[in-house]
């Protein structure tokens, strides 16, 4: 079965629970961020008409799909629908040139080699224990 990644990269998210900071600290894309965006419901409760809303509907439709036939990805007759025009082909994560959905609005596909830089992967990789 193939494997898809994402990235949640949303300003400001919408958080499933909520989370308890430092004074002045903002937490940003959490570990289960996603979750809100997945069920479409907040801390608060329903997600309000916002670039949350627009991103939980995406990410709803890609998670369904994934659910039902094994891919996110729509049918070619699905993908001409207006509720669906426009999201990104989401291809399967494979070595050696990986691909990430960014999650955020608008989606958009990412390299992993981005993904590895935003991240500082270099930094983890090099204090990795034996």
């Amino acid at each position: 079965m193939p494997v898809y990644g994402f990235d949640l990269n949303q300003p400001d998210p919408a958080l499933f629970v909520p989370l308890r900071g430092l004074p002045d600290m903002t937490l940003g894309d959490t570990h289960t961020a996603e979750l809100a965006y997945v069920f479409g419901i907040d801390a608060n409760g329903p997600l309000k008409a916002s670039p949350h809303r627009e991103l939980s509907q995406t990410v709803i439709g890609y998670w369904t799909n994934f659910a039902r036939s094994g891919s996110p990805n729509l049918t070619t007759a699905e993908a001409s629908t207006p509720l669906h025009e426009g999201r990104p082909y989401w291809p399967p994560y494979r070595d050696p040139n990986p691909a990430l959905l960014s999650l955020s609005t608008p989606v958009a596909l990412r390299s992993g080699s981005d993904f590895d830089q935003d991240h500082h992967c270099a930094l983890w990789d090099s204090i990795r224990t034996p």
